[in-house]
């Protein structure tokens, strides 16, 4: 991490904080200064020769805190979809039929500036374990959801009795909203929660 500029170019010393279980924030141990410009160094892994990744970044004054309240989950028409999703036989993904609800996050139309830097959490029947993934051999960017950020897609399966490997959630009844955060502050807002049912016949919203 090197601050690019102001008086003098020089190295930052920086600390790693962990922001939820296995996701980790790295920030400098100095503020960051609206209007200087900084270059952050990373490696995809500890293999030597590491490819080395740079991102530059100018630091600006954010308005997030002015917006926390005003944001809103919007739930999307649903209908039964087929998607790839994780599988542990010996392949990285599978196709399944899946009775599917999309939520999300597009107001205030000033979270979009800051949406790549925002932490979104789908919190589903009250627990914050729905991370589903597409492919056992990728994983999606820190803050986002296998959809992207503000978006996810609530599934259930739709598998013969048969089946012995049965993904999502289950048929019927739930209850969904997302958090949003900064990592690093205590900045979190929360959307209204929704209610929805998954069928696989006709999946419905309420």
């Amino acid at each position: 991490m090197r601050l690019l500029s102001g008086a003098r170019e020089r190295n930052l010393d920086f600390r790693v904080i962990e922001t939820k279980p296995n996701l980790f924030l790295i920030a400098p141990t100095e503020k960051l200064i609206p209007g200087n410009r900084y270059v952050f160094t990373y490696r995809d892994d500890t293999q030597e020769p590491a490819r080395a990744e740079k991102v530059e970044a100018i630091v600006e004054n954010t308005a997030f805190s002015a917006i926390k309240d005003q944001v809103q989950l919007w739930l999307s028409p649903s209908g039964p979809a087929q998607l790839d999703v994780v599988s542990v036989k010996g392949m990285c993904s599978r196709p399944a039929d899946v009775a599917a609800q999309v939520i999300q996050i597009d107001d205030p139309a000033a979270i979009e500036r800051w949406r790549f830097a925002l932490l979104f959490e789908t919190v589903l029947d009250g627990k914050h374990d729905w991370q589903p993934r597409a492919s056992l051999c990728g994983n999606y960017p820190p803050g986002s959801s296998w959809r992207g950020y503000g978006t996810d897609m609530i599934f259930a399966e739709c598998a013969s009795a048969a089946s012995n490997e049965v993904a999502g959630t289950k048929e019927g009844e739930h209850e969904v909203y997302m958090t949003i955060s900064v990592p690093g502050t205590q900045l979190v807002a929360m959307t209204k929660k929704h209610s929805f049912r998954l069928t696989c016949t006709s999946p419905t919203l309420k």
